[in-house]
């Protein structure tokens, strides 16, 4: 895998962009339905409206990352996902389970593994449809 910086907008962006960011609040609202008995011990609750607008910020950014990526191959563009998707949910649940006493390191870890399929599957996606 190599990662090279270029100027200007990346060719297809915003179609990747797009693609990126309904394909993981599509396969967030999965995961979040199917576990969230997990991580409700574990986590404060907010309202509905900031949780929702959240998970809608948070597939806009990662969308925006993704698109940024140009890949030759599937191969390399999984590669790169699940590099970044490995080292930004290292660093959300890392922090997470060292600032708050009652989230467990076995979800710290279940998420991270999470996360990083997900952007391995992201970036495949981003790469196969656009």
């Amino acid at each position: 895998m190599q990662l090279i910086v270029r100027g200007g907008m990346p060719e297809k962006y915003l179609q990747k962009f797009a693609c990126g960011a309904l394909f993981l609040l599509a396969l967030d609202a999965l995961w979040i339905t199917g576990t969230k008995n997990a991580y409700l011990p574990y986590i404060s609750t907010r309202s509905q409206p900031i949780i929702i607008m959240g998970y809608i910020l948070y597939a806009l950014l990662a969308g925006a990352i993704a698109a940024s990526f140009t890949a030759p191959t599937l191969g390399s563009a999984a590669s790169a996902g699940g590099l970044i998707g490995f080292l930004v949910f290292s660093v959300f649940n890392l922090t997470t389970f060292i600032t708050n006493a009652k989230y467990p390191f076995w979800l710290a870890s279940l998420d991270t593994l999470y996360g990083t399929i997900a952007w391995v599957l992201m970036f495949v996606v981003q790469s196969a449809v656009v």
